[in-house]
């Protein structure tokens, strides 16, 4: 469901070596926003609110909505490498980083391969994320 109310700047952005559909609207620090395994759901009343503190973030990842998929990926780190590169091409440093059910493996994923590039890490209902015994909380 869309609730989109204010003019969000949508456009292809060539990063990484592909092109991915982005969504960007606010100002401040960069929050990049990792959608889950449905895909982009749409301008939410949440980026809308986040983007009044924020320079909000919003892309699909490859082989989702309109963004084309890379034949080289196999696995959910091959996209946190990539994305990690597409922060770099986009310019952005400091980032504070929201991963949504996928989109919160994905952002695991990304912190630990590299923790200096973000500045917040904030996982919803995260997918995927489970130590070979027992729970996360044992870790």
């Amino acid at each position: 469901m869309n609730q989109q109310t204010v003019d969000v700047k949508e456009y292809k952005q060539e990063v990484a070596g592909s092109s991915i559909q982005m969504r960007t609207h606010g100002n401040g620090d960069p929050l990049l926003i990792l959608h889950g395994e449905l895909g982009f759901p749409g301008w939410m009343k949440y980026h809308e609110k986040l983007s009044e503190s924020y320079k909000v973030y919003a892309p699909s990842h490859p082989g989702f909505d309109t963004s084309p998929g890379i034949d080289w990926m196999m696995q959910v780190r091959d996209l946190a490498g990539w994305y990690l590169e597409a922060i770099e091409d986009i310019g952005l440093d400091n980032v504070n980083l929201l991963g949504l059910s996928f989109g919160g493996w994905l952002a695991a994923e990304m912190a630990v391969m590299d923790p200096g590039l973000f500045r917040k890490l904030v996982l919803v209902c995260p997918t995927g994320i489970k130590p070979e015994q027992g729970e996360i909380y044992d870790i």
